[in-house]
């Protein structure tokens, strides 16, 4: 979460202490028990590492639930954010969910592409919270 990457395309989490880490890991359970869904770690099956983050996320600022995906370099290109956001996908199905949406950087082509590859398509600008950069808002019907 301090790679430059990641607070460049997804922002800095002010992860700088184990305190800072098991605080963040407990947000994270709170989705879980608040909304039945939150983030997944990512293994990758040859290894059994951990390789990213995958999940869903229901922000406050917005009526619909997001999709979201962060892996570390070494993993990154090797269609793990495909493959993880097309399981998400269906996950979020099962879970009733009609409609997801993917939030990025505007700078981060990437992530783009893979929000398309699993059909999203760009919806609209938008700043999710008054201080944030305009960022980019892809949608899907479920």
């Amino acid at each position: 979460m301090n790679d430059p990457d990641w607070i460049k395309n997804i922002g800095d989490r002010h992860i700088h202490s184990a305190e800072d880490a098991r605080a963040y890991i407990e947000r994270l359970r709170k989705s879980h028990a608040e909304h039945g869904f939150g983030f997944y770690a990512v293994i990758e099956r040859d290894s059994s590492r951990t390789v990213g983050m995958c999940g869903l996320v229901k922000r406050a600022e917005l009526d619909d639930v997001d999709l979201g995906f962060a892996f570390l370099t070494s993993a990154r290109r090797k269609g793990y954010a495909h493959e993880s956001s097309l399981a998400m996908i269906e996950f979020a199905k099962s879970k009733g969910i009609k409609k997801l949406l993917g939030i990025l950087n505007p700078e981060n082509l990437v992530s783009a592409k893979v929000l398309e590859k699993v059909g999203m398509t760009f919806e609209r600008k938008s700043r999710v919270r008054p201080d944030d950069i305009e960022l980019l808002i892809y949608g899907m019907t479920l």
